[in-house]
């Protein structure tokens, strides 16, 4: 996954700087790694893009690939301020009330604790990532940053890809065994910097949510 990543902002640099990702999906077709990259736009609309990246082996075969649907919201708004069908809204006065996470960052809160499963996004950590990714959105700079929607996926999706199930209990380990699988992610609003997400986990489903509102659905499912 790390690599489609890479591969993607690699294509999109600086030609979708202050879009935002409102959609990924990552579907896992073999455990073999991938040697060469393709990546394309799939579907492009005047305020929203489809990229598609999708890894290969050395034998040509899909390995993986990682779709995401960028959306343009500084253009097209309507009265409320608001893209269409999203809960964006980006500005420099909104506040809120790594490609993997670092050793003093775990994705994940003690799963012994008594307290909802919970996650942050620490700014020195978004350096990292916005390092190993060559992400160069500017939206995802600043204090508080807004968190990129690719690194949220990624955090999300390190203790599935471990068998880590530990901190989900209710998610049943067999949704990390069987190959070909698919993880994908609906972001609904702005994460940033500094903010605690606390984790709802319910079967195959993933709720993030902060002060009562649902900021992004993250489910699995055997393709």
């Amino acid at each position: 996954m790390r690599q489609l990543i890479y591969e993607t902002c690699l294509w999109g640099r600086h030609r979708f700087d202050g879009w935002v990702m409102a959609r990924a999906v990552y579907r896992k077709y073999s455990n073999e790694a991938a040697v060469c990259f393709h990546t394309q736009r799939k579907k492009s609309h005047r305020y929203a893009a489809v990229l598609e990246t999708t890894g290969y082996t050395q034998a040509a075969a899909p390995a993986g690939s990682l779709e995401v649907l960028l959306m343009d919201v500084s253009k097209d708004k309507n009265q409320q301020g608001d893209a269409p069908q999203l809960h964006f809204q980006i500005s420099a006065t909104s506040k809120p009330s790594s490609l993997e996470s670092s050793s003093t960052d775990p994705p994940f809160t003690d799963p012994s604790s008594t307290d909802p499963p919970s996650m942050c996004f620490l700014k020195t950590d978004l350096r990292q990532f916005l390092k190993e990714s060559g992400d160069t959105n500017p939206i995802h700079r600043g204090d508080p940053a807004l968190v990129p929607g690719l690194w949220i996926f990624t955090r999300l999706y390190e203790p599935f890809s471990h068998m880590a199930c530990s901190h989900l209990p209710v998610l049943p380990i067999e949704y990390g065994i069987h190959l070909p699988i698919e993880y994908s992610i609906r972001l609904i609003r702005p994460t940033y910097t500094g903010q605690p997400i606390y984790l709802k986990c319910e079967n195959n489903t993933v709720t993030g949510s902060c002060d009562g509102l649902v900021h992004f659905h993250l489910q699995i499912k055997n393709l």
